[in-house]
């Protein structure tokens, strides 16, 4: 009975454990492999099309990597609205697919799990949507290209939903994680009080 009870526990540590890993996922998907994803989305399209073209990449601490991409032939105006646009969608369509696993991996009792998928989800989906919030790079480069400059004040509040909807996905993931730890907290308190109290005979 007592080896059958001394299972049951561990289950908090595997909490801690991928609250720790889902934070740095978050970090390094956001910082460096979200932004990579992104040049390397544009370098495919490129290499689609034939266009020549050399790509420079750079790190900035408050931004983590960066590219810039020179063309040397014309690859036509939906060409270019593809190339320009690729490396966003690639990451909110990775990030949404993620937030659907991570709350299916919820739903379905791996809640410890689901925590390094939502919080990987939230790394790819937040790194496209701070260009909403920017005055120049691949979103202003579509509006310029497609005469639409002046509408660029929507771009910002398009981010702002965007974020708001990040936020809600993150509210309602860690409510659920933060209760079930607490309820498996309490189970393992339980047992390993009763443990004791058998041992202490």
């Amino acid at each position: 009975m007592e080896r059958t009870l001394r299972q049951g526990l561990g289950k908090k540590r595997q909490y801690e454990i991928s609250a720790v890993l889902g934070f740095i996922s978050l970090i390094l998907v956001m910082y460096i492999i979200a932004p990579l994803l992104h040049e390397f989305l544009h370098l495919v399209v490129l290499k689609i099309t034939g266009c020549l073209y050399t790509i420079d990449l750079g790190f900035k601490w408050y931004a983590g990597i960066y590219g810039r991409v020179e063309l040397f032939s014309s690859i036509g105006f939906i060409g270019t609205i593809i190339l320009l646009g690729i490396g966003i969608l690639g990451n909110l369509f990775l990030g949404s697919a993620l937030f659907i696993h991570g709350r299916r991996m919820r739903l379905s009792g791996m809640h410890a799990k689901s925590n390094v998928i939502a919080f990987t989800g939230l790394g790819f989906f937040l790194n496209p949507t701070s260009y909403f919030f920017s005055r120049s790079g691949d979103l202003i480069n579509i509006l310029k290209l497609m005469h639409a400059l002046n509408m660029s004040f929507l771009l910002p509040v398009m981010g702002f939903f965007m974020f708001l909807l990040a936020l809600i996905y993150l509210y309602e993931h860690s409510s659920h994680i933060i209760e079930e730890y607490r309820r498996i907290k309490l189970i393992e308190n339980e047992i390993e009080h009763f443990l004791y109290s058998i041992n202490s005979k």
